[in-house]
């Protein structure tokens, strides 16, 4: 399965990691809810370990191959 999922239009997409660390425990155990959180640069995570929804900066984010 790959941990990538792209999103975005042709040639100006993102390469979002479908976990990220959790920013209040450091729990791996996240999962992407969202691409797009409160505002567009960022994505919305959620954390199983300590079930908080927290947001993720996309300049962190991937830029798919050939773009």
């Amino acid at each position: 399965m790959d941990k990538h999922e792209t999103y975005g239009g042709e040639g100006e997409g993102y390469s979002l990691p479908r976990s990220v660390e959790c920013p209040f425990c450091g729990g791996k155990d996240t999962q992407l809810e969202t691409p797009f959180g409160s505002v567009l640069s960022v994505a919305q995570y959620y954390c199983r370990k300590c079930k908080t929804v927290f947001e993720w900066i996309k300049r962190d984010a991937e830029r798919p191959r050939g773009t």
